[in-house]
């Protein structure tokens, strides 16, 4: 019988952005009875607030041979700036990566899958914060342009 744990779900939150992320498994594979060959977990990014749900950056693989399917391999949590840059969903045209709200990993080392859920709550808490971050702007330059200013500033 695969081995179980219950699902288990963190809220994020820092100033106006949060989310909630939701962790399914980790389930234990078994080639035969007793012997578990690899564990799974899958972790859903849901119920955000000022920030996309879509926080998972994917590369697309493209096949390396006649038939061969495509594949997607999970990268990491994204930054303010991948959110800008990344579609959702797909990869745009000529791209290869993109962003999900999901992630579903798989590991022969069940610590590795309880390390790797740590690292990904502490990104997604980062990501937030920087997102929050990134929001607030101060005010450090003030250039005026008038006649007086016909001068190219390149050229001076």
């Amino acid at each position: 019988m695969p081995e179980s744990t219950s699902s288990t779900s963190s809220s994020i939150s820092s100033g106006g952005h949060s989310i909630t992320l939701y962790r399914y498994g980790v389930t234990g594979v078994e080639d035969q009875p007793g012997n578990t060959i690899a564990y799974r977990m899958k972790v859903v990014a849901s119920d955000a607030e000022n920030m996309p749900n879509e926080i998972f950056v994917y590369r697309r693989l493209l096949p390396t041979t006649t038939g061969q399917d495509t594949q997607d391999r999970f990268e990491n949590v994204a930054s303010p700036a991948d959110i800008a840059e990344y579609a959702v969903g797909e990869p745009e045209a000529g791209r290869v990566l993109f962003r999900l709200s999901e992630i579903d990993l798989v590991s022969r080392n069940l610590e590795l899958l309880y390390e790797g859920w740590d690292h990904i709550v502490h990104d997604v808490w980062r990501l937030a914060r920087a997102l929050n971050q990134i929001e607030t702007l101060e005010l450090d330059q003030t250039i005026v342009i008038d006649e007086s200013t016909f001068e190219d500033p390149w050229e001076a």
